[in-house]
């Protein structure tokens, strides 16, 4: 027995009581999870206790944050009849403040029968036994949000994301998306390839890097050629509503946060644009157009509410058929998913276990052991222990010399910009700009010239380079990104299409 589980045996009823009014402040009102909740409480209360323990005395207090359909059905009962007054709400459980993407969560984890009874109050009939008739529940609290002083006057409000309808558009697009998804590689739509390690989503993930670089263009000042290129991208999403691969919805929704981002209004133009050419090149009742009907009805804050949930359903229905995150995929769908990540569409908790599922699917433990280095490397970088974050990325320089040449192309372009990073913090000039063409090459060599990997790579260290006074460098840069331009646009223009494949 180790000393956990003895202090753990030693964790009396008085002990408890005697840290329930912490506990409950760390749980419930800073919402921490119970990870960090047990971890704050060995560390500054020196309080040890199993996590059996600690959800049995969170369900005896009263703190646990799970949704329950009680809950569920008298949040809706409550703010259908407050929408039907005029009224906008926010919502309380147990003193504590309900999200809508918090309920969105509970209708998704569901069945589609409870849902539809929570929502509507019209499904199953053993389902409406077991829930109605139904006495008010006094743990649910609805009112008036409080006002916002900072924010412009309006004479009219906007109607609020928390109303009925706004939660029951998300459940309908997670019920259409995932029947849409399943039915593209059950009917072999999307047929899944040994060799690339699921489906070939070569098309979105192209459209989605050349978006992005057309946005960071917009945001570096280069408007002119950014809009161009989001002209192109804007034009051919055409194409992927007529033929979607099996990303085309984690592209959408990437799209739509990330313009959101860097200016609303690019993200508000893709949203009119999308749903309505949507309705010209798509026949009323296909999956897509009721989908982008729901999503231009949400608008942009509806969709940015919503999104994570809609994605983890998105990502769930794939990962039924393949591994996401098989570091065998090429780099570009695997840069996707983290992409969506660091947009905080994806938590660090689902990525983790996307990077384990892959790995493990790979048989790659001691890759995913490198790779860990080299993220261990980049935190370390940030907290200023740039010596322990030289000898991680050395390490991992190591191991991929053992490794053959064409083997860990997200690794190898990772190690290189990780390593540009450090040497921009700690090195000389001449060191600096070694590091960065040694990146900038990589890319030239692995995913060729205009290919957007490469541009992005370019711009972003002509910037620096400029930013730093190194203007022989960023000139240089420029140049050749100037010379890239139309072999750029060309490829954005580029759609492969897949021979054989069922209608969508």
């Amino acid at each position: 027995m180790d000393a956990t589980e003895v202090r753990n045996n030693g964790t009396g009823s008085n002990d408890w009581e005697a840290q329930r009014e912490v506990i409950t402040n760390l749980y419930r009102d800073q919402n921490k999870t119970l990870k960090e909740t047990m971890q704050i409480m060995a560390e500054t209360h020196d309080f040890y206790a199993s996590a059996k323990m600690y959800k049995t005395h969170i369900k005896k207090w009263g703190i646990d944050k799970n949704m329950k359909a009680r809950d569920a059905i008298e949040i809706v009962r409550q703010q259908k009849a407050r929408a039907a007054m005029g009224k906008s709400s926010v919502v309380y459980v147990r003193g504590r403040r309900i999200e809508p993407s918090k309920m969105q969560q509970y209708l998704h984890r569901v069945s589609e029968a409870v849902a539809n009874e929570i929502l509507l109050g019209t499904s199953d009939d053993s389902v409406a036994l077991r829930f109605n008739p139904y006495p008010t529940n006094a743990r649910v609290v609805v009112r008036t949000p409080s006002p916002d002083l900072g924010a412009p006057r309006s004479p009219t409000l906007p109607k609020r994301l928390d109303d009925p309808t706004d939660l029951r558009l998300p459940q309908e697009c997670i019920q259409i998306l995932t029947s849409h998804m399943t039915s593209g590689y059950e009917t072999g739509r999307w047929k899944l390839h040994a060799q690339i390690g699921g489906p070939d989503t070569v098309n979105s993930c192209a459209w989605l890097g050349h978006l992005n670089t057309a946005r960071d263009m917009i945001i570096h000042n280069r408007t002119k050629q950014g809009f161009h290129l989001l002209g192109i991208c804007l034009d051919q999403y055409k194409l992927h509503l007529l033929q979607p691969d099996a990303d085309f919805w984690v592209i959408t929704y990437a799209a739509i946060i990330g313009l959101s981002r860097s200016d609303k209004k690019l993200a508000d133009t893709f949203i009119s644009y999308a749903s309505r050419l949507a309705t010209i090149v798509l026949p009323p009742d296909h999956p897509i157009n009721l989908v982008w009907s729901r999503l231009s009805t949400l608008g942009l804050s509806g969709i940015a509410a919503h999104a994570p949930v809609l994605l983890k359903a998105i990502i769930d229905t794939n990962n039924r058929y393949f591994t996401l995150l098989n570091p065998n995929r090429s780099h570009e769908p695997v840069a996707m998913y983290y992409s969506l990540h660091w947009l905080g569409l994806i938590s660090p908790d689902d990525i983790d276990k996307l990077n384990q599922d892959g790995v493990a699917a790979a048989n790659a433990t001691e890759y995913g052991r490198q790779r860990n280095r080299c993220r261990s490397a980049n935190r370390l970088n940030s907290e200023g222990q740039t010596e322990k974050a030289q000898l991680e990325l050395e390490g991992v320089v190591q191991w991929l010399e053992t490794q053959p040449a064409a083997a860990w192309t997200d690794l190898r372009l990772e190690i290189r910009y990780e390593m540009f990073r450090l040497l921009s913090t700690t090195g000389k000039p001449s060191e600096v700009q070694a590091a960065a063409w040694d990146l900038y090459q990589f890319c030239m060599d692995t995913f060729g010239p205009g290919h957007y990997t490469t541009t992005f790579t370019g711009t972003n260290l002509e910037i620096y380079f400029r930013a730093t006074g190194q203007t022989l460098v960023a000139d240089r840069l420029l140049k050749d990104f100037e010379a890239q331009w139309k072999l750029l646009c060309k490829k954005a223009r580029s759609f492969k299409k897949e021979k054989g494949s069922p209608p969508p």
